[in-house]
């Protein structure tokens, strides 16, 4: 079976890492701006993350300590 061809656009999200350019966003994209961190983590320690109408994450939850 053929892998799907992928529809990123492999050379702008390199020329965007390499510049370390910030994503470009406008308030009507989305329910917050991913450049500022603050407003990204108040995002998804509030989120519900929901799988084939099943919750199976709501917010981040206290995180794991390193295996060593």
């Amino acid at each position: 079976m053929e892998k799907p061809k992928s529809q990123t656009d492999w050379d702008r999200v390199r020329k965007n890492i390499a510049a370390d350019a910030p994503i470009p966003y406008e308030s009507e994209d989305g329910p917050y701006d991913p450049n500022d961190p603050v407003a990204t983590d108040a995002y998804w320690d509030q989120a519900r993350v929901t799988y084939q109408g099943k919750v199976i994450r709501k917010g981040r939850g206290p995180q794991k300590e390193p295996k060593p």
